[in-house]
C-alpha cells in the first residue's frame, strides 16, 4: 500500500480547487489547500477556530475510502426505510416486528449488496446480525 499512498502525495498538487470529486457526486474538499515547506496542508475551523491540517497521501485515501463507504451505507439505507433508526460509520441498524427478524435480514443483506448507481460493477459483501439491543449484535 505505500507505494499507492505515494502516488497519490505526488497527485495533491493535481488537486483541483482543492477538492476530489468521486462517482457519487460528493465532494471532499480541502479549503485552502497550499504546501507550506515541504508538506501541504488546508484550513478547517474546529470550535470557532482557524486549524490548520495536513494532507498527505495515506490521508487522501482514506478519506476517499471512508467517503465512499458511507455514499453506499446512504444508498443501503434509501432502500431500508422506514425501518432505518440509525447508522454509524459503515452499520445500519433497522428495527423489526416480532417474528419478521429473518425476512428483515434477508431484506437488509440484499439492501446492502446491491452496487450502488454510481458503481454498479462493484461486487460488495455484507455482515448481518440480529439481537435484542446493538450489543447482542456486536
Amino acid at each position: 500500500m505505500p507505494a499507492f499512498w505515494e502516488k497519490l502525495q505526488n497527485d495533491i498538487p493535481d488537486l483541483k480547487q482543492g477538492e476530489i470529486k468521486l462517482p457519487s457526486g460528493l465532494k471532499i474538499r480541502y479549503p485552502n489547500l497550499r504546501k507550506e515547506g515541504r508538506e501541504w496542508v488546508y484550513d478547517t475551523y474546529r470550535k470557532g477556530r482557524l486549524e490548520q491540517n495536513k494532507l498527505y497521501g495515506g490521508k487522501v485515501l482514506e478519506n476517499i475510502s471512508q467517503a465512499l463507504a458511507g455514499e453506499i451505507c446512504k444508498e443501503a439505507i434509501q432502500r431500508m426505510l422506514p425501518n432505518v433508526t440509525g447508522a454509524v460509520h459503515d452499520e445500519i441498524h433497522v428495527l423489526c416486528k416480532k417474528g419478521l427478524g429473518l425476512v428483515t435480514m434477508m431484506k437488509l443483506q440484499k439492501a446492502m449488496t446491491t452496487p450502488p448507481s454510481w458503481f454498479p460493477e462493484i461486487k460488495l459483501k455484507a455482515e448481518i446480525g440480529m439481537g435484542e439491543s446493538w450489543g447482542d449484535v456486536k
